[in-house]
């Protein structure tokens, strides 16, 4: 039995959020795929203790479990100060704990692992040079370009002069991570980033998801109020920001046309939920089922001003069923063509005017869906992307043995 030692920065169970799901997926194929798996990651103040305790029931059997508690994440200006005594960036710095790296290092001293699979830029420090020769790395985004983009929306010159800073010391950082190990699995618009060669190290990768909706009926198409939806980590600032940019600058138009609109947000909050004085909007905060509301929806949006990676939410929405209607940056890395499979529209007005054209128009709606369906089920699925993570290791296994 060939045997893994899977490295991750959080707790990803339930697997609610884009990146957690990823993580969630590769652990799961792992197992069956029959690989011995030893599991580590870090438990923080926020990790839900009955979350953990499920966790542990569900898994225990299938692989080996090893954690430890992180008391360093947090985001605040005396961590950025510390981690900038450290000379690292303050992801990394925020992820640094002590008690792993003598967890990781026993580990593999005491066992000859195969592969390390390590999950996340930030865990990249717990791999011993060593072992970078037989390590895959999974880049859920290029890290200091969410940074670089960041600092591009920031209107403070302070704040931003602070963010660019900090892009450029997390690049320096992120691109001696990718020099250094065997494989890392990236978005393909985000290589160019971390490669000015384009080494073959650099795999594509799509992070499916739920597939498993490719399966279930498209939503009927409805004749009531036009509701559009929208989830995602409200934590994330990416989504925070795009979200409320949409509120403030796209739907007046729409509700100007259209006076039934609503807009659903899912997602959990930093805190508690906050309220907002807008009878068109509902911020549901966090929900145990989506399905409700992507069977209730008649439009997808995500409006997204920056970001890195795939974008899972609109995967998810390819994948369920729903027109969609995205910027730029939501559409990023995956073969959407606006007008064929969706509207990509960056202006406000013109993705009010986007958004108002498909809800008026039921049969566009219905040819979006199909065709943005049918293009994630041909090139974006777990299958797919579990048989580019086999060749990988069977790449690693064949130089090993040389």
């Amino acid at each position: 039995m060939k045997s893994i030692l899977f490295l991750t920065n959080l707790l990803p169970y339930p697997g609610k959020s884009g990146g957690t799901q990823t993580t969630l997926k590769k652990l799961d194929n792992f197992i069956k795929e029959g690989f011995e798996v030893s599991f580590v990651f870090m438990k923080t103040k926020d990790t839900s203790e009955e979350l953990f305790s499920e966790f542990i029931s569900l898994y225990s059997d299938t692989c080996h479990i090893f954690y430890e508690i992180n008391d360093n994440n947090v985001r605040s200006v005396a961590s950025f100060a510390k981690s900038f005594l450290e000379g690292i960036p303050l992801n990394i710095y925020r992820n640094r704990c002590a008690s792993l790296t003598a967890t990781v290092n026993n580990l593999i001293d005491e066992n000859n692992f195969d592969i390390i699979f390590c999950d996340h830029l930030e865990m990249f420090q717990y791999v011993p040079s060593k072992v970078y020769a037989k390590t895959i790395m999974l880049e859920h985004n290029a890290e200091y370009m969410i940074w670089r983009r960041y600092a591009k929306q920031v209107k403070n010159l302070i704040l931003k002069a602070g963010i660019f800073f900090e892009s450029s010391r997390m690049k320096k950082y992120e691109l001696n991570a990718c020099d250094k190990l065997r494989f890392v699995i990236i978005a393909p618009s985000d290589k160019k980033y971390v490669s000015k060669r384009n080494e073959d190290k650099f795999i594509d990768t799509y992070h499916p998801a739920n597939d498993f909706m490719l399966q279930l009926p498209l939503p009927e198409n409805k004749d009531n109020n036009l509701n559009l939806l929208f989830i995602g980590t409200m934590s994330w600032i990416a989504n925070y920001q795009g979200v409320f940019w949409f509120i403030d600058k796209v739907l007046p138009h729409i509700v100007e046309k259209i006076p039934n609109t609503v807009f659903h947000v899912i997602g959990k909050f930093n805190g508690e939920t906050p309220k907002v004085d807008n009878k068109n909007v509902i911020l549901h905060g966090f929900v145990d089922d989506i399905e409700p509301y992507y069977k209730d929806a008649n439009i997808f949006v995500c409006p997204l001003l920056f970001g890195s990676g795939i974008k899972i939410k609109v995967l998810d929405a390819m994948y369920r069923g729903l027109p969609l209607v995205t910027t730029t940056v939501g559409a990023e890395n995956l073969s959407l063509i606006s007008g064929e499979h969706c509207f990509i529209e960056d202006d406000p007005e013109k993705m009010a005017e986007a958004i108002i054209k498909l809800y008026e128009n039921k049969n566009l709606a219905f040819q979006f869906a199909n065709k943005s369906r049918d293009l994630a089920k041909k090139k974006y699925t777990w299958e797919v992307e579990n048989k580019k993570v086999m060749n990988m290791i069977q790449t690693i296994y064949n130089e090993v043995e040389i």
